[in-house]
């Protein structure tokens, strides 16, 4: 499956319209028995190393329609688990896309008044390194039932404050910048977004958090964010050129 825009340019919460439906997602006793498999070894090595994990519903994208300057999301349901093991599923490439969790999670560029642009440092399950990612996550149906596009916007500030540890006030300017279709199987909603904060203020601000899922954080100007998005690869290299 390759990565790629399914939308680029500038979008607002008013100009988004969601539509529940019912799932379309195809079933394989292959495919199952082998993320049941996947799921309990990352089951176990999560406790190992004492993370959270835990299965949740969360949201699948069915059909995605530009028109007049306006974006039809048509969603139902999806496993975490499913959308957690898929990618590990050697055997699934031997599948079509109907087969595949297609799961949304919002990642966002975030840049303080200083200029910086916010990465995570989260613990990875499949090494013993931490990783580098954006902050946003899945968008949990178990959490909130969305209603509209504010409620889209409404899931990715969640994650900020909950990860940054800031307040609402704190964050600016968010606007829905492209949907991504990524090699893992995953729907991405990237946003950007500004702090009220300088890069000082956030990392104190962090130190207090509750969510404790990023270790640490990584403050870097735009080239340095180009480049590691860059290197990092999958969808992420799509998301470095709008910047």
């Amino acid at each position: 499956m390759r990565t790629d825009f399914l939308f680029r340019g500038r979008i607002s919460p008013d100009d988004i319209v969601i539509r529940h439906v019912k799932s379309s997602l195809k079933k394989s006793v292959l495919i199952s028995k082998e993320s049941g498999h996947i799921w309990n070894r990352y089951l176990a090595e999560a406790a190992k190393k004492r993370l959270p994990l835990y299965d949740a519903a969360i949201y699948r994208l069915e059909r995605l329609v530009k028109e007049g300057g306006r974006i039809e999301l048509s969603l139902s349901k999806v496993s975490y688990k499913f959308a957690k093991t898929a990618p590990a599923i050697q055997q699934i490439d031997e599948f079509d896309e109907r087969y595949y969790p297609m799961s949304l999670s919002t990642a966002g560029l975030i840049k303080t008044v200083d200029d910086k642009y916010v990465l995570g440092l989260k613990d990875s399950l499949k090494t013993n390194r931490s990783n580098i990612v954006m902050v946003g996550g899945v968008v949990s149906a178990s959490e909130m039932k969305l209603k509209n596009g504010q409620d889209i916007f409404n899931a990715f500030t969640r994650e900020v404050r909950e990860e940054l540890g800031v307040d609402g006030r704190d964050v600016a300017d968010c606007t829905l910048r492209s949907i991504i279709k990524s090699n893992a199987m995953k729907i991405f909603l990237v946003f950007s977004a500004s702090l009220r904060l300088n890069s000082e203020d956030l990392l104190k601000k962090f130190k207090h958090r509750d969510d404790k899922e990023l270790e640490s954080l990584k403050l870097v100007s735009a080239t340095a964010l180009k480049k590691t998005l860059s290197d990092l690869g999958g969808y992420r290299k799509h998301i470095h050129t709008l910047i």
